[in-house]
């Protein structure tokens, strides 16, 4: 929500505030640099300012006007709250400039920017003895502030996988050719082999009785045609009733010559 009249300071700002403050406290304390500092307002950086008898209202104001609203922490927030709220304490702990230079390496992710104020303040300590006597408690307000904010420490943009394209029922794929061709093969072991049946040929020429019959089928023939023409004839014997065998032609007596009748 946009600062108005009635409400000098917008929700985003009074939230990342919240946190800063309570980080600070308002107990007047030595800074790491050796100032005053009261509500994280440090002596040295606001010579016009007696940190002494400053107000938490005051205060608020201070940290509003030079810190939130140079790093334009509204603009900031109306893009990703998370990294308005690690900016806004940054400032505060180590100054605009650091806080300005981290959100453009950040790059838009909170994450990124979290880890570049680690490694900041690490490798201050590294180079001083004096200011390594607060890196935890820097390391516990940096891990505190990501907790507040939504920010997963080492947390990485999701990246979803593509998607596989979806196979064509008519395109089996290599390996179900290859798992349908070995079932296949096993079935065939299984099941014994037929013998397979040679077809009898089948003789184009008719059978030779057919061609070339008996002499007792063609003799039987041919009596029946003469009996066909005999029945055609009634006058004539039939040739089988006129046929005399031998033996009884020889046993007939002799006839009698004409010249031999007597009257």
């Amino acid at each position: 929500m946009a600062e108005t009249a009635d409400a000098p300071y917008s929700q985003d700002f009074l939230r990342a505030d919240a946190f800063t403050a309570a980080h600070e406290g308002s107990t007047l304390v030595v800074d790491s640099n050796g100032a005053l500092t009261k509500y994280g307002i440090n002596q040295k950086f606001h010579p016009n300012v007696d940190v002494r008898t400053l107000t938490a209202e005051q205060a608020q104001k201070i940290r509003h006007d030079e810190y939130w609203a140079p790093i334009s922490g509204d603009l900031l927030a109306s893009k990703d709250p998370k990294i308005a709220m690690m900016a806004y304490d940054t400032a505060i702990l180590a100054g605009v400039d650091l806080a300005k230079k981290q959100i453009l390496q950040a790059g838009g992710d909170p994450t990124k920017m979290y880890q570049d104020r680690v490694d900041f303040l690490k490798s201050i300590a590294a180079k001083d003895p004096k200011k390594a006597a607060y890196i935890d408690n820097w390391m516990s307000r940096t891990n505190d502030l990501a907790k507040a904010s939504g920010i997963t420490p080492g947390a990485k943009p999701e990246v979803l996988a593509p998607q596989e394209q979806p196979k064509s029922p008519l395109e089996p794929s290599p390996t179900e050719n290859l798992q349908s061709g070995i079932t296949a093969a096993n079935e065939t072991m299984k099941t014994p082999a037929e013998t397979p049946q040679i077809a009898k040929p089948t003789p184009n020429v008719a059978p030779a009785e057919v061609i070339a019959p008996t002499r007792h089928e063609m003799y039987a023939k041919a009596l029946e045609k003469i009996a066909q023409r005999g029945a055609s004839s009634p006058n004539q014997a039939s040739p089988v009733a006129q046929q005399q065998p031998y033996q009884e032609k020889s046993a007939t007596p002799a006839q009698k010559a004409p010249n031999d009748e007597t009257a």
